[in-house]
């Protein structure tokens, strides 16, 4: 199996891109949330030097585990400019 190369720089990728694109889940009346059953991310495979780490996540539970929250530089881009990689229509000016 190929390892996975960055998308960026061509180095080992080590990471994956944890930018939101979207989620599976319902919605109320109100356009909340409700019964989200997935979150789907960007995925692009990236390289700590081209990542940008924006904290830790830790897991308590039977199984205790961190892992870190990185976007690649197209998600970082968006995140700075406030803005979203996909909204739905009906979000648009909301």
């Amino acid at each position: 199996m190929k390892k996975p190369v960055c998308m960026f720089c061509g180095a080992p990728a080590t990471l994956l891109c944890d930018g939101i694109i979207g989620w599976d889940a319902d919605e109320d009346e109100h356009g909340h949330m409700t019964k989200c059953r997935a979150m789907f991310t960007c995925d692009a495979p990236v390289c700590r030097n081209c990542a940008t780490w924006h904290g830790n996540i830790f897991f308590d539970g039977k199984i205790r585990m961190m892992d870190t929250r990185d976007l690649c530089p197209l998600c970082q881009k968006l995140h700075e400019a406030g803005e979203s990689i996909r909204v739905a229509e009906h979000r648009k000016n909301s």
